[in-house]
């Protein structure tokens, strides 16, 4: 899948189209039913962008100030697992390997991986138009294909076993447990 070259909002900045405000977006000269579109897809990819800006430049930061970079994550406004979040998924997904279409949640899913599973599910995701939740199926049923569920037998051996390690007590409570279940309709 290609990656739609978006027209960076400065230049609609710089051109007196709009104004942008830590608070809202003004919009001047009355631009052509086109040209708004295109500010709202400027937009929508900055909006993506931001927290991996804001973990890459926490990253930054740790590397070269050591733990001074801490003193300044208050300035951000952000919550520090939201830091903590963005922090974490930049170290973990290095930047040449981030995916335009996808999403920071795609990425998200994904983090924990190693790098080339990272990159095979990535861009199978991209090739696929997968949502994070079909992604997030996928890697389900890579850690645990459905056919490695483990057989009925094995399973009533487990819990024999954990049935066992049970106190007297526990033993009583839990069929007693049992038997209210097997009465309820």
């Amino acid at each position: 899948m290609k990656t739609k070259s978006v027209q960076p909002v400065a230049s609609f900045v710089t051109s007196g189209i709009c104004n942008l405000k830590r608070t809202g977006l003004e919009i001047n000269k009355n631009p052509s039913f086109d040209v708004w579109v295109t500010i709202g897809e400027s937009l929508r990819s900055l909006g993506g962008g931001v927290l991996w800006w804001i973990g890459d430049w926490l990253n930054y930061g740790e590397k070269n100030y050591g733990s001074k970079y801490t003193q300044v994550m208050a300035s951000t406004d952000y919550d520090y697992q939201t830091l903590r979040d963005a922090k974490w998924l930049s170290s973990k997904i290095e930047l040449s390997r981030r995916r335009d279409n996808l999403s920071w949640s795609h990425h998200q899913e994904v983090a924990a991986l190693e790098p080339t599973e990272q990159d095979k599910l990535l861009s199978d995701a991209e090739a696929n138009g997968w949502t994070r939740n079909q992604l997030r199926t996928k890697i389900r049923e890579t850690k645990h294909p459905p056919n490695d569920a483990p057989s009925e037998d094995k399973q009533i051996e487990a819990l024999q076993r954990a049935f066992n390690k049970l106190s007297p007590e526990g033993r009583s409570a839990f069929l007693q447990w049992a038997e209210r279940q097997s009465d309820t309709p």
